[in-house]
C-alpha cells in the first residue's frame, strides 16, 4: 500500500462519516417540513370553520355594540347642541360675541 493510496482511503474514511453527520439535519427538516404539511391539510377544513364563527361573532359584537352605544351618542350630540344654542343665546343678551 502507498501513501498515496493510504492518503485516499483516509479520506474517503473522513468524509464518510462527516456526510453522514451533516445529512442529518437535513433528514430531520424534510421529515419536519412534511410532518407540517400533513397537519396543516388536516387543519384546513376546521381553521375554515373557526374563521367563519370568529367572523360571525364579530359582527354581531359589532352590530350590537353600535346598538347599545347609538343612544349615548345621540344624547352627547344633542347636549353639545344644546349647550351650544345656550351659549349663543347667553352672548346675544350679553351683546357680545359667542365663544
Amino acid at each position: 500500500m502507498t501513501i498515496a493510496s493510504a492518503r485516499d482511503l483516509a479520506l474517503i474514511y473522513f468524509i464518510i462519516p462527516s456526510l453522514i453527520i451533516s445529512a442529518m439535519p437535513l433528514i430531520a427538516l424534510y421529515f419536519a417540513v412534511r410532518g407540517l404539511r400533513i397537519g396543516r391539510r388536516r387543519m384546513m377544513p376546521y381553521v375554515h370553520l373557526a374563521q367563519f364563527y370568529a367572523s360571525r361573532i364579530a359582527r354581531l359584537t359589532h352590530r350590537t355594540s353600535e346598538r347599545v352605544a347609538q343612544p349615548f351618542v345621540v344624547a352627547a350630540g344633542i347636549g353639545s347642541q344644546i349647550e351650544n344654542i345656550a351659549m349663543q343665546f347667553i352672548a346675544f343678551i350679553r351683546g357680545t360675541e359667542a365663544p
